[in-house]
C-alpha cells in the first residue's frame, strides 16, 4: 500500500501491488522481498514522498540467476525495474558464474518522475549482482 498525509488525513494512493508474473512451478519456487529494498525518499520535490520495494522470485532446479523486480510507487502509480541476477547477498556453489544483473525499465526513463530514475537504478545496482 502506499499512503500520503499520514495522520487524521491520511490518503491510500495506490492500493496493493501484485506481482502477475508468478505462475504455476512444479520445481524450487522461491518468492521474497528484498531486505533494504523499502525506502522512502521525496525525490522530486513535490511533496509527495516516493517508495521503492524490490522483491525477487525463482522457479528452478539449480542455482543461476532468479527475477528481480524495484518498483517505485509514487502518487498512485509505480514505475519498475525488471530484470535477471542475484542479490547482492546471494553465494553460488563454487565455479557456477552468472552474468552481472540485468534490467528493463516498464516505462522509458523520460516517462519517470524527474530525478527518481537516476536514483532507482543506483538501488537496483547496490542491491543486486
Amino acid at each position: 500500500y502506499h499512503a500520503a498525509g499520514l495522520g487524521a488525513s491520511a490518503r491510500m494512493l495506490l492500493t496493493p501491488l501484485r506481482d502477475p508474473g508468478a505462475v504455476p512451478c512444479d520445481l524450487d519456487f522461491n518468492l521474497d522481498f528484498v531486505p533494504g529494498s523499502i525506502q522512502v525518499a521525496d525525490r522530486d520535490g513535490d511533496g509527495y514522498g516516493e517508495a521503492t520495494v524490490g522483491w525477487w522470485s525463482s522457479c528452478r532446479g539449480d542455482p543461476g540467476p532468479v527475477r528481480l523486480k524495484l518498483a517505485l510507487l509514487t502518487k498512485g502509480g509505480y514505475d519498475i525495474l525488471r530484470g535477471y541476477g542475484l542479490l547482492a547477498s546471494m553465494q553460488l556453489p563454487d565455479g557456477i558464474t552468472v552474468p552481472p544483473a540485468t534490467f528493463t525499465p516498464n516505462v522509458p526513463r523520460s516517462r519517470w518522475p524527474r530525478g527518481t530514475y537516476e536514483a532507482t537504478v543506483a538501488l537496483f545496482r547496490q542491491l543486486f549482482r
